[in-house]
């Protein structure tokens, strides 16, 4: 498709645009239907200031043209359209050509003869083209002379230029090109061969000796990435102001600009076609007065005038100040809609909540006194009067309140009412019931709903309490990946907070239903850097289902001409065989091809998928249901036996694939498994000390600790496991305090979020009573989705340093317990995870720390173990990775504590349902083995095992009584909560009771036999194929249990404190048992016994 020939022909010739009579004519003309306040109107009055017509206001290439040869020159071209192609009020005037004067003069003569202009980009193809000028497809948008009026009047009142200013622009050429114009300021139009040619752009600036331009973050980022020194300096030597528009600014290329042109004044603003300007910042005042780490810059204050709601995209509802939530235009700036498209319209240009109409500018009809004590006006108030003119003019007047007279010609016409009234933004008014009739009468609906609509801008971002807005990135930026939601702005963040990483961008492969995978096209500083290297220091901030699983490095990205922005569909294709990993990383033998086509299988990596056959099975998103599922093909396919042991000794490909070529053989003590614990402490031991003042701030604020714990808000981990979810339960039950949960996202059901899946687990745990309900939940408990194994959780730096300060208490509960899993496997939650709850509790504010310990830090076959023995004189006999990975963070905790960090440990044993209570951890081995005798009838003949376990309830109530009222006294202190003495009972007494209880036909079989049993068994029990796990996984070794030789602990501190609250520790005896198994049988978790001594009946 060709351009308009005609009008491309009058423009080319630029003496039958000035050569023409005088022009006095047609401006008399073409004023009349024309308002004060349009753009036409702004370029007559500058016009007419006769100091600055002889002023050169517009340059392309060689060209000049000064403001009166514009005006001319555009006068004759409006006649043009006037009078040869029947150009009226309404009509539109498409504009296809490169950026040069040309199409400035096209622009403002469309303007001068009352008609749309309507851009076409010359880089559309013929077939978007089409679409555009016969369905006005994508989308055109019908915007009115008042959006640009507004927020050019109000940039040159906060931003205004100098007399020997100089703009060049290309980027959001008709948003940007008139403004200058408007002033009398010289416009550089930038050709397009020049703007995408980083050093013709830089020769450019210099040249011309700009002082202001707008950039896309992109463009500019693409200018800085591609230019030396030498050649920015000169490009920018002139600069004074840079406006950045059209993308989210991150803080890494704000720091980089700065720090090149600390002369320069960068501007943020944000704007929408829809809506025009919303809100603009000052980087610099934001730069300087940084003392926070951040992801992106702010876009700022919200424009003079513009409306804003930030609601929740499923209610509808306002979300609280610093809260996200999509955001809602209205006000004078929002266009009339989109031209041709009901359906659009109607998706984006949305009816305003009726709650909110009030505030974003309704009508009231009553009077004086009594009217502003019941409906008072609002400082920015705006009220229009005519009708009853006497009574009611003085009204606003006497509240100081703007009064905006109607026009007696302007009352009875209801479309010159109804602009009138949204020209002057008029917040209330006094109708008579049949004027009020005649508006809705005769108005289309378009007209009606202008003043309360809002534009949906499928921007995501939240309000600070200064009204600064804060834009997190696009509603379409997030995706689904294996069930997780994520946020692709998040990783390009993570990815830019990287020192190798100079600019990149982030997409989704695959489509909606198939296996979506993460791609990052990425533009390095440092070119020795490899994928492996990138992928290992992006884990340390994002989660598994966040990494991208391919790395495709650029010399630049690719930019859209028509926006400056990314141009993500010209990025390159994903090379499967060179993207993902270096080609010394891909599989070589036959037996790592097989194998890596199997983890890529098990891991959901696609297809297509590559991986490095010397990263971890764990590193990359595996976890035990996946393991045993590879365990079960790699058997399958090669005839082997491996096992949970021997995947966590080999868990890469290059491992397991000398295993099976026989070339590596698996010893318990092999270097792959030796941990030295004394150094991974040192390396997570944060080492700071704390500052006296602050620990003097705590310490006052500690001051009768009862009273102020209700008024403290706690910060509790581990909160959908068996005991974080108790002790949730006794924070509801005993007081009123305020408690955040920290819950990580499951992929387990993508439609359940954080809050319904703790819903989920306080119900399944039957932790719902008379005295603790839903409406007390809701009251008390704020969810937040994160992860303690990540920098910050994985909250943003606002939600991070909110909690910092808000949080007063933190109960760390979270762990992973796996009894087979090595210190590699658990080092993420158990170590990195409290070194992180640790930082946090240091961060701005002092918190005290109770922290959830286990009694696996010490070894088996220890006797008379208590709270002040040190498990640093036993920590190299450990050889599980819980009992590891728990000392090391046990360690650190200590460590804390000793520079001055308040904290209490309390050390558990294996957790019991609560004493009158069925719901126990359906994970808990003894649980299993009781459950599964009782099914089975069919017991394991242990011999003297000893069971040692303790109300969950009682535990809960311990921890939460000293965190509430007993936390001073007992600072530093290790409490065991672990059953000892006659507590504990052995697990032949249990089944004699279980006999007596009922269940006579128990029948004891030797370990080895029970073994064998469960492995072969094909029972749809869950907690009989629980066992066959932790029996292939390799709990049970040489024919015994592993904690056949389990320690015996004390308790001489924790016994003192429950003489002085007069409670007594729980003893596991026949009483208890019977009561667990009756609660299990009207749960109907078991049958009721059929024939019994001594039946249950509770």
């Amino acid at each position: 498709m060709t351009p308009p020939t005609l009008i491309q022909q009058n423009l080319n010739n630029s003496k039958s645009l000035t050569s023409s009579p005088s022009t006095a004519s047609l401006k008399s003309r073409l004023s009349p239907h024309l308002e004060d306040d349009t753009l036409v109107a702004m370029f007559r009055r500058i016009c007419s200031d006769e100091s600055k017509r002889d002023k050169i206001v517009l340059k392309h290439n060689d060209r000049q043209w000064t403001l009166a040869q514009l005006d001319e020159i555009t006068d004759r071209l409006s006649q043009l359209f006037v009078t040869q192609f029947s150009c009226k009020k309404g009509d539109c005037i498409a504009i296809y050509m490169h950026k040069c004067a040309e199409y400035v003069f096209a622009y403002i003569a469309a303007l001068k003869a009352g008609a749309a202009y309507l851009p076409l980009d010359i880089t559309y193809p013929d077939s978007l083209l089409k679409s555009v000028l016969d369905e006005v497809k994508p989308a055109g948008i019908k915007c009115p002379h008042r959006g640009a009026v507004i927020s050019y009047k109000w940039r040159f009142l906060n931003y205004p230029y100098s007399d020997d200013d100089i703009e060049a622009c290309n980027v959001f050429f008709v948003w940007e090109m008139f403004r200058p114009i408007l002033q009398g300021i010289t416009l550089v139009i930038i050709p397009d061969s020049v703007i995408y040619d980083p050093h013709s752009l830089c020769n450019f600036l210099a040249k011309n000796q700009i002082t202001r331009m707008l950039f896309t973050p992109s463009l500019l980022e693409m200018v800085l990435d591609t230019q030396d020194e030498e050649t920015l300096s000169r490009a920018f030597q002139c600069i004074r102001i840079v406006i950045l528009c059209g993308e989210v600014v991150t803080c890494a290329l704000l720091e980089r600009f700065i720090r090149h042109f600390p002369h320069v004044r960068c501007i943020n603003l944000y704007s929408i076609s829809e809506c025009h300007d919303v809100a603009v910042a000052d980087l610099n005042e934001f730069y300087n007065n940084k003392n926070e780490r951040r992801q992106f810059a702010p876009v700022g204050k919200v424009i003079e005038g513009v409306k804003i709601l930030i609601l929740d995209e499923k209610t509808m509802k306002r979300v609280p100040i610093g809260v996200p939530g999509e955001i809602y235009v209205a006000g004078p700036t929002l266009a009339i809609g989109y031209i041709n498209r009901p359906e659009i319209n109607a998706e984006r240009f949305v009816p305003l909540p009726e709650e909110y109409q009030k505030e974003m500018g309704s009508q009231r009809m009553y009077r004086y006194k009594w009217r502003f004590l019941n409906y008072p006006y609002s400082d920015d108030d705006i009220e229009a009067c005519n009708v009853f003119f006497v009574w009611e003019m003085f009204r606003p007047i006497l509240q100081a309140t703007t009064l905006v007279i109607i026009p007696d010609s302007v009352i009875y016409d209801p479309h010159s009412l109804c602009n009138f009234l949204a020209k002057n933004q008029i917040t209330r008014m006094l109708f008579t019931p049949s004027l009020l009739e005649m508006v809705l009468d005769t108005q289309d609906e378009e007209t009606l709903t202008r003043a309360f609509q809002c534009i949906r801008t499928g921007d995501w971002g939240y309000l600070l309490p200064n009204l600064v807005l804060e834009i997190c990135g696009r509603c379409d930026t997030t995706v689904r990946i294996r069930g997780y939601s994520v946020e692709l702005q998040a990783i390009e963040a993570a990815l830019l907070n990287l020192n190798h990483v100079r600019s990149c961008t982030v997409i989704s492969i695959g489509n909606e239903g198939e296996d979506k995978q993460l791609a990052a096209y990425i533009v390095l500083r440092d070119k020795q850097i490899t994928r492996k290297q990138l992928r290992a220091q992006l884990k340390r901030v994002l989660p598994f289902y966040m990494m991208p699983q391919y790395f495709i490095f650029m010399e630049k990205l690719p930019l859209l001409a028509a926006s400056s922005k990314i141009d993500k569909k010209a990025l390159p294709s994903v090379n499967f065989a060179r993207d993902v990993v270096e080609i010394d990383a891909l599989p070589q033998t036959e037996n790592e091809k097989e194998l890596a086509r199997i983890w890529i299988e098990i891991l959901h990596l696609g297809s297509n998928g590559h991986l490095d056959i010397q990263e971890s099975f764990f590193d990359m998103g595996g976890h035990s249901l996946l393991a045993a599922r590879l365990l079960n093909a790699v058997n399958t396919r090669f005839g082997s036996h491996l096992g949970m042991r021997e995947l966590f000794t080999a868990p890469t490909v290059y491992a397991m694939a000398k295993l099976l070529d026989g070339s590596q053989t698996i010893e318990r003590s092999s270097p792959e498994q030796i941990i030295d614990l004394e150094q991974q402490i040192e390396a997570n031991d944060l080492k700071g000390d704390i500052m006296d003042l602050h620990l003097r701030a705590f310490w006052r604020a500690t001051t009768e600790w009862k009273k102020r714990f209700h008024a403290a808000t706690v910060f509790l981990t581990g909160v959908t496991g068996f005991l974080g979810s108790h002790l949730l339960a006794q924070l509801l039950s005993s007081s009123k305090t305020k408690i955040t949960c920290l819950i990580r996202e499951s992929s387990n059901n993508i439609n359940e979020t954080v809050e319904e899946r703790l819903l989920s687990t306080m119900k399944r745990n039957g932790l719902f009573n008379e005295n603790i309900g839903e409406e007390n939940f809701r009251e008390q408990v704020r969810v937040v989705s994160g992860d303690i194994a990540l920098v910050q959780f994985g909250l943003s730096d606002e939600d991070y340093h909110f909690l910092s300060y808000d949080i007063d208490v933190v109960l760390h509960a979270a762990a992973y317990v796996n009894l087979i899993y090595p210190y590699q496997a658990l080092h993420g939650c158990n170590v990195v995870g409290t070194r992180n709850i640790i930082e946090f509790c240091f961060k701005n504010k002092i918190k005290s720390l109770h922290y959830i310990s286990t009694d696996a830090v010490f070894p088996s076959g220890l006797i008379d173990v208590d709270e002040d023995t040190p498990p640093t004189d036993t920590f190299e006999k450990l050889v599980d990775g819980y009992g590891q990975t728990k000392y090391v963070a046990e360690q650190l905790v200590l460590r804390a504590n000793y520079r001055g960090l308040p904290t209490i440990i309390y050390r558990l044993g294996n957790q019991a349902a609560p004493i009158n209570g069925s719901n126990w951890n359906p994970q808990d081995f003894t649980y299993l083995l009781l459950l599964s005798t009782l099914k089975m009838n069919i017991a394991p003949n242990l011999g003297e095992w000893e069971v040692e376990l303790t109300p969950v309830d009682f535990s809960a109530q311990f921890i939460v009584r000293i965190l509430s009222e007993m936390f001073c006294e007992n600072t530093g202190r290790i409490f065991h909560l672990i059953n000892s003495g006659e507590g504990i009972v052995k697990w032949k007494q249990i089944i004699e009771w279980l006999k007596i209880i009922g269940f006579e036909e128990i029948k004891e079989i030797e370990i080895d036999e029970w073994i064998k049993m469960i492995n072969e068994s094909s029972s749809e029990e869950v907690c009989i194929q629980q066992l066959q796990k932790l029996v292939q996984g390799g709990l049970f070794q040489n024919n015994g249990i592993i904690n056949l030789t389990q320690s015996k602990f004390l308790r001489t501190k924790t016994n003192k404190l429950l003489d002085d609250l007069n409670w007594k520790y729980p003893t596991i005896c026949e009483t208890i048992i019977r009561e667990w198994i009756e609660q299990l049988i009207k749960s109907h978790i078991i049958e009721r016994p059929k024939t019994t001594k001594n039946n249950c009946n509770g």
